[in-house]
């Protein structure tokens, strides 16, 4: 038996996933997600300003209802009452600009150091000044990209219910379809900043069908992350064991588990294409003739083959330890209440049952 499922685990070896699950290993993913959550929950604060500051000044309530659903389907138990803010909007854009723009480099350059890590690529690459000027345009590229797609998402749905109300569509048909309907748009959004992520804001060149097909696994893979994790983040967010604690660690322990699973289809997408370069290089070793050199620009997965790992460097090293760290003791707190939330609840029942 034992060297059945031996022989077994040899032969998934070469397969796709279990690849990625080792390139995930080997650059030490978790830790370069835990990097990158640090700063995406430093930034993630003042973008909920400004995004409620700016919805208040251009749609007003409406407005207003829009971004707080929008945190309310994504961040599930933040717990956050963006309407609070429209009388402040001044105040708190004032505030909030010079924050998110200093933050918001931050996470990019995390971001993208961590996905071209899992390339094997320079995570640093260009000059500093360049580097961060394509950092800026990223960041708003970003934002640009999350305000298009959303508010696309918004005027969909608002013209679906339009038309089931001119129709006279029945309430348990039109309810069915606008769930539908939503998740479909969740999921194309998400889609597009998953590839985002992916390969532009890491600024990598990677073949079409790859990136289209990686960043649709994870937009399901978030969807159903949040359908089984949201009464737990959102019952974890209410507990009293850590006081006005829990909800922020709630949510740095959601985004962490968020950029593991963007670390993942990183993982994913470089093996993907390491498989894309074997095909066009057995192609054009077919149709190469004699004499030929054979010189040819390959893509940057091929400098990373499964098994080789790099080093970073000492500094890098230091600030990639120090900030994952800092999530991981924040997302094992959080997780704690999680378990904790369960235990109570199990617990809950048992002495129903036993009454």
């Amino acid at each position: 038996m034992i060297a059945r499922l031996r022989a077994l685990w040899e032969r998934l070896q070469p397969t796709l996933p279990v690849r990625a699950w080792n390139r995930y290993g080997d650059l030490r993913g978790d830790r370069l997600a835990g990097a990158a959550s640090f700063y995406g929950f430093v930034s993630l604060f003042p973008l909920l300003l400004i995004s409620a500051a700016i919805a208040s000044r251009i749609a007003g309530d409406a407005g207003i209802e829009t971004v707080q659903s929008l945190v309310n389907e994504n961040f599930p138990g933040l717990d956050l009452n963006v309407g609070r803010f429209y009388e402040r909007a001044d105040t708190i854009g004032a505030i909030s600009v010079p924050f998110l723009i200093f933050s918001g480099l931050r996470w990019v350059d995390a971001v993208r150091a961590a996905v071209r890590s899992m390339w094997g690529m320079d995570d640093q690459p260009g000059n500093f000044v360049v580097r961060k000027l394509l950092d800026m345009a990223s960041l708003a590229g970003l934002g640009l990209l999350l305000a298009a797609s959303w508010a696309t998402s918004v005027v969909v749905r608002r013209m679906a219910e339009y038309l089931i109300d001119l129709l006279g569509v029945e309430n348990g048909v039109s309810t069915g379809f606008l769930e539908v309907l939503s998740w479909v748009l969740s999921v194309g959004v998400n889609t597009l900043l998953f590839a985002y992520l992916l390969v532009g804001l890491p600024r990598i060149t990677v073949p079409f069908r790859h990136q289209a097909m990686t960043a649709l696994f994870g937009a399901v893979a978030f969807e159903i992350l949040k359908t089984f994790l949201v009464e737990y983040v959102v019952g974890a967010g209410r507990a009293d064991a850590f006081g006005t604690f829990a909800i922020p660690l709630v949510v740095i322990a959601w985004i962490y588990i968020v950029t593991r699973l963007l670390m993942v289809l990183a993982a994913l997408t470089a093996e993907s294409a390491i498989d894309h370069l074997d095909e066009y290089e057995r192609t054009a070793g077919s149709a190469r003739e004699e004499g030929d050199d054979g010189d040819s620009p390959a893509p940057a997965a091929a400098e990373k083959r499964p098994g080789v790992t790099l080093s970073p460097s000492a500094r890098q090293a230091r600030s990639v330890g120090v900030a994952a760290g800092v999530v991981l003791g924040a997302a094992g707190t959080g997780f704690a209440v999680l378990v904790r939330r369960a235990a109570r609840t199990l617990g809950a029942f048992s002495r129903r049952d036993n009454t």
